[in-house]
């Protein structure tokens, strides 16, 4: 039985990308079956080198809804075998799911208990946030900044951007992304000298999946521009902030059903905890 379902789920695989094909599923004027993402990559058959038509491969659908396939992490151990649903469901939980080295010119990937050690291998530090910690940046165009941060016995990268005038932070869970909102994190920036000048931003952890372009350009950091904080620079020309992290009294679902009600934004973001 384990040879036929084999059998079955080769038949499955593209010959483009070799990937299981999802409907739908398209086909060649040969007749050769191909996932449609091939089809809008390639431009032939890779098979037969014909042109792809709109026709799709019925059987092979109704094929492919019904099977289930190993999860992508199958080769690091993972033994699940699930429907294309609920695989892309498990992918967001999946404990041998590897992660990437956030620092620029470093291409490790590895496992949530991996990372960290990756990270001490290159003798860099961890921060552990059980309390408030002071940073200082210099406020110059076009710098990236990323530290590991372990809170609540999690992981976390803390994320600081600088770039077009502005400066930006961000948080990102390593792990389920379904638990991401489950907390946040404050910058608050104060003038040394005059310790009660200060103003607070704050936001929700965002999920590692997204890159640091849209982290950084579509609303998912915190953001604030270098005319707003001249007024808390130091006479060491830096400025001082204090970075938190905290859990969230309320659950992912609640915290997601708030934010779609809220549809407003703004350069500081202060939500609900």
């Amino acid at each position: 039985m384990d040879r036929l379902y084999a059998n079955l789920l080769s038949e499955l695989e593209c010959p483009g990308c070799s990937n299981y094909m999802p409907p739908p599923i398209r086909q060649c004027k040969t007749g050769h079956s191909i996932c449609e993402k091939c089809t809008n990559q390639l431009f032939k058959c890779p098979i037969c080198q014909q042109n792809f038509t709109k026709a799709r491969s019925i059987n092979l659908e109704s094929l492919a809804i019904k099977m289930q396939y190993p999860c992508t992490n199958s080769s690091y151990g993972c033994q699940e075998r699930l429907t294309f649903i609920e695989r892309n469901s498990h992918m967001k939980v999946c404990s041998y799911k590897k992660y990437s080295c956030p620092l620029k010119g470093c291409f490790f990937t590895g496992s949530k208990s991996e990372i960290k050690s990756h990270w001490d291998s290159k003798k860099l530090k961890t921060k552990t946030y059980g309390i408030k910690k002071v940073g200082r940046s210099k406020l110059k165009a076009n710098s990236y900044f990323v530290r590991l941060v372990e809170a609540y016995n999690e992981n976390f990268w803390f994320k600081k951007m600088t770039k077009q005038e502005k400066i930006c932070w961000a948080l990102q869970y390593i792990g389920d992304s379904n638990k991401a909102l489950d907390y946040y994190f404050e910058i608050e920036v104060f003038k040394p000298d005059f310790p009660k000048k200060r103003i607070i931003y704050s936001d929700y952890c965002q999920p590692i999946e997204i890159n640091n372009d849209d982290l950084f350009s579509k609303n998912n950091c915190l953001s604030a521009t270098f005319d707003s904080l001249d007024n808390y620079i130091g006479n060491d020309k830096l400025l001082t902030y204090c970075f938190r992290v905290f859990k969230s009294e309320k659950t992912s679902e609640q915290i997601k059903q708030y934010i779609n009600e809220d549809n407003s934004s703004s350069t500081c973001r202060t939500k609900s905890k």
